[in-house]
């Protein structure tokens, strides 16, 4: 049986330009790569579509993927660190993508795939990563849309992962800010959209919205055909990217999962942003779990904060709540001077979408979507990229324990062998060892892919160089949400990625 992924690529030309579909794009601002994962233990045959705005291939790339085993793809597709083409695949043409590919990408596969995509400045100053996409929704809500905020901008691609051409139209609704509105609500489009392709969508342009604009903004597709999103939030001054998914509103409902929250964390701390998608006003309440910080160095640990409560939010309307101090009304007071690391649940009288920006004042800085617990949690979740000294990044995978409190589940982290080149400093892995965490019901543990002295959360054996994937499994009947975020060594390089499960 023939699957099809899509997956939200980014590229820019002269404007900003993204792809939701498949997997990559490059450009002369941006560049992407993509790594595809087969989730099953049989050989998987993959094709690989690159796909131009107008609806035609730019390229197709067909070849194998092993079991449980994954493939990377580099910009221009060239032979990077012992990367590049895929060993056992071929290109049509043999020339590869066309420099200056600006488009979207569609991934087809005889087993389950999944797909992630990093996003890169051109000069590598600064990046992010994304989710792809195993299939789209008619109404798409992208809680954080930006216009001349502080320095931050929007921009988005939305792709059309159907079988027919579609058009859309984005609402933008800003959010009240003391009784205010942030900005100016208008509307963009109709703009058609070709089977598999993407359209890309820049409120740094956007004039209609107002000097400032800080809201939401809502995709409708016509003829019941399905689309995707991925937003961009860009700061070029201070080498910042948070790129999320947008989600769609037939999976929005009235609890979210948010497997990693942070406060005065080594500078690190997080911001929720909840959208009320709901038909009447919504009361939410933001629960965090126990902290999993109880010593170290910094801050001293929260105590478990208290719960964070929003009134009468309105219909598509967004709030935000900041795990940091000295930001306004919208700052917990449970993170004053104390350092937490930990998740949270958020629950509505209404169904509701939410995303969690990750920030730091160093300039780390990234965004992930949250979750619906019903149907995400898994006790297999495959995660498509994770690495040890790998030109300064490595990874920490964050997993979340749907389980009743009280509960312990053993949850093991296994590896594929590693696919970075033998040569190079530090040397290369051999097929890394698994590890088990005990993860606690309604809480969450984390396990750097680095070693790190006095930490629980490092890994004595990542003193060498891996790239590689990794299978989080748990015990039957279990429910496991994980993030991955890859961590460079130099400002702007934090990467977050969810997940995919089983």
């Amino acid at each position: 049986m023939k699957r099809v992924l899509s997956v939200v690529l980014l590229a820019m030309l002269v404007a900003f330009a993204a792809a939701p579909g498949g997997a990559f794009a490059q450009g002369t601002a941006y560049t992407t790569t993509f790594q595809v994962q087969n989730q099953s233990s049989v050989t998987a045959n993959v094709q690989v579509d690159f796909i131009n705005k107008d609806g035609s291939t730019a390229v197709s790339f067909t070849g194998p993927i092993g079991g449980n085993a994954s493939v990377t793809f580099t910009p221009l597709l060239a032979t990077v660190a012992g990367m590049g083409l895929p060993t056992g695949w071929a290109s049509n043409p043999a020339s590869g993508v066309p420099v200056g590919f600006d488009g979207s990408v569609v991934i087809s596969a005889d087993q389950p795939v999944s797909a992630i995509s990093n996003v890169h400045k051109s000069d590598f100053a600064f990046g992010e990563a994304y989710n792809g996409f195993a299939s789209g929704d008619t109404t798409v809500v992208l809680p954080v849309i930006q216009r001349g905020n502080s320095g931050f901008n929007t921009w988005f691609n939305v792709q059309n992962t159907g079988v027919a051409d579609t058009t859309v139209t984005v609402d933008y609704i800003p959010t009240l800010e003391n009784g205010v509105a942030a900005g100016t609500a208008t509307s963009e489009g109709p703009v058609t959209i070709k089977k598999g392709a993407a359209a890309t969508f820049n409120q740094a342009s956007n004039t209609n919205l107002g000097t400032r604009f800080v809201g939401l903004a809502i995709i409708k597709s016509t003829g019941g055909v399905p689309v995707a999103a991925v937003v961009n939030q860009e700061n070029v001054g201070a080498k910042a990217l948070l790129t999320y998914d947008g989600i769609g509103k037939s999976s929005a409902s009235t609890e979210v999962s948010l497997p990693l929250i942070q406060g005065g964390n080594s500078g690190f701390f997080t911001t929720v942003s909840v959208t009320n998608v709901g038909a009447t006003d919504a009361d939410v309440t933001l629960t965090y779990s126990a902290n999993s910080i109880t010593t170290g160095i910094g801050n001293s640990p929260c105590p478990t904060p208290a719960p964070y409560k929003i009134t009468a939010l309105k219909v598509n309307s967004s709030a935000n709540v900041f795990q940091v101090p000295g930001l306004g009304a919208q700052s917990d007071p449970s993170f004053n001077g104390c350092r937490y690391v930990g998740s949270a649940t958020l629950t509505s009288t209404q169904p509701i979408a939410a995303i969690v920006n990750q920030l730091n004042f160093s300039g780390f800085n990234s965004s992930y979507e949250g979750f619906n617990p019903v149907t995400a949690g898994k006790s297999t979740v495959q995660v498509p990229l994770v690495m040890a000294n790998n030109s300064g990044f490595f990874t920490s995978v964050q997993v979340l324990n749907l389980g009743a409190a009280g509960t312990n589940a053993a949850v093991t982290i296994t590896y594929s062998p590693n696919v970075a080149a033998a040569a190079g400093s530090p040397a290369a892995c051999g097929t890394p060892a698994p590890v088990t965490l005990s993860v606690a019901g309604q809480a969450s543990a984390t396990k750097f892919q680095l070693a790190v002295a006095g930490d629980p959360a490092g890994d004595p054996q990542f003193t060498c160089r891996y790239i590689g994937s990794a299978t989080v499994s748990g015990p039957t009947g279990s429910k496991l949400l994980v993030i991955v975020n890859e961590l460079g060594s130099t400002t702007g390089n934090l990467f977050t990625y969810s997940g995919f499960g089983q």
